[in-house]
């Protein structure tokens, strides 16, 4: 209810791990975070809430004040050189990574460009967002992976870019799994 959910979710991850099963559990390890802002995003940038959560679950654990260590900033984790240039595609003047809103505006602005870089493909979205766009395409489309996807995982040299996917879509799949409305863009206002 005050928009803190890494505590609910550490502690629901813990009892996940001891085999716990209750419905309510999973919903505390996956909570659809901040929904109405999250809604609004994802309706005006086509991108399913899904998706967007399970980025940031991942890149943040739903922390709006997480810096990495290459540092990335806030929900999303969005570099700020990324920051600029996604302000540049949104014609404005670069806004507060720190800002829940706004970094979940940028994200999914990000987000968005993916999914039109790579012609819908989330997997490669995915992969993308963590190891940048430039990285996955020339990768998918060498001559030795030649867009064939069980190659291109093969192939991923990037450890921390291999495992992100996985774990990614891992949680996307959850959400839709546990939130179905998502995937038709319903958001409950609960969490």
């Amino acid at each position: 209810s005050v928009d803190e959910y890494r505590h609910s979710m550490r502690a629901a991850r813990e009892l996940l791990s001891r085999g716990e099963d209750d419905l309510r559990v999973w919903h505390l390890a996956y909570p659809p975070a901040w929904p109405v802002t999250v809604a609004e995003e994802s309706a005006l940038h086509g991108v399913e809430p899904a998706l967007i959560w399970a980025v940031m679950r991942q890149e943040s654990a739903f922390s709006p004040v997480a810096i990495s260590r290459s540092g990335a900033q806030g929900l999303m984790q969005v570099m700020p050189t990324t920051w600029d240039w996604i302000a540049e595609l949104r014609s404005e003047e670069p806004t507060d990574p720190f800002e829940v809103r706004e970094n979940i505006a940028y994200g999914a602005t990000y987000l968005a460009w993916l999914l039109r870089y790579f012609d819908g493909d989330e997997e490669l979205v995915i992969a993308g967002y963590n190891g940048g766009q430039g990285y996955v395409r020339r990768l998918f489309e060498s001559e030795w992976v030649a867009q064939d996807k069980d190659e291109f995982y093969r192939e991923i040299d990037q450890p921390e870019t291999r495992e992100y996917l996985q774990r990614v879509y891992e949680n996307l799949e959850v959400y839709r799994l546990l939130y179905p409305g998502l995937s038709k863009g319903e958001v409950a206002a609960s969490g």
